[in-house]
């Protein structure tokens, strides 16, 4: 995830994929639903939180002078377990992370079942320093609801949003609109699929906007992720 302006490295999203020995790398789409079938998806998030928690906690230490975070996806299923609310602040709390260190990503689907319950578990995260991220906004239910009414830090801007900026002037001004609101509220904001240079030229116009996307890396191992940390390059402009 790129600040675009200037455009420097500040954080990673991470990403789940499986390593089949007979299909090789497999994406989410793959396995997924089986694993909320079988309820081994609780374990399967539980295992990326704890690598991004981990992760942050590392580069933090090696990186001081980037202020850096790493997000990470929890499903419908392991937001409603029980146990997801005190495995969150347990792992925060064995890796002492400063507050800005993890960001949790929730789409919106997530956030209607219980709107009550949902904000008091929110907020319980964010008394530990856990920032919230509505994930995919825009395509989903009405998204302006549950900015308003829950603690929420960023918004990220589907990709689907991004992907059709430039097919008319209506779509370039809801953008436009989704980033100036989120503006207005004191959010952070993230466009998710950018791509092109000209989708970045035209984020990077807003001084708040984050990005991320294949125009910047596709998903590479953890070891590659340290890397692009490492490498005094990816701090430079590419404007």
């Amino acid at each position: 995830i790129y600040q675009l302006s200037p455009q420097r490295l500040i954080g990673f999203e991470t990403l789940a994929r499986w390593i089949n020995p007979h299909q090789g790398l497999l994406a989410p789409f793959a396995f997924i639903p089986l694993a909320e079938e079988t309820g081994l998806i609780f374990e399967i998030d539980q295992f990326i939180i704890q690598q991004a928690v981990d992760a942050i906690g590392k580069w933090t230490k090696n990186f001081p002078e980037i202020p850096l975070f790493v997000s990470a996806n929890a499903s419908g299923a392991s937001f409603k377990n029980p146990e997801f609310l005190s495995f969150i602040e347990n792992t925060i709390q064995k890796a002492s992370l400063v507050s800005r260190g993890f960001v949790l990503e929730l789409t919106e689907g997530i956030l209607i079942e219980n709107l009550e319950i949902t904000k008091t578990k929110l907020d319980r995260m964010q008394e530990f320093g856990i920032k919230i991220a509505l994930d995919d906004f825009g395509p989903g239910y009405s998204s302006l609801k549950y900015v308003n009414q829950l603690p929420i830090d960023y918004i990220k801007i589907d990709k689907t949003f991004i992907d059709q900026l430039f097919l008319s002037e209506k779509n370039s001004r809801m953008v436009r609109s989704i980033i100036n609101m989120a503006d207005d509220l004191g959010l952070g904001i993230v466009a998710e699929g950018v791509e092109s240079e000209d989708q970045l030229h035209w984020l990077a116009k807003s001084p708040t906007v984050k990005g991320q996307g294949y125009f910047f890396s596709r998903p590479v191992p953890w070891a590659e992720a340290e890397g692009l940390l490492e490498d005094t390059r990816a701090f430079e402009t590419l404007l």
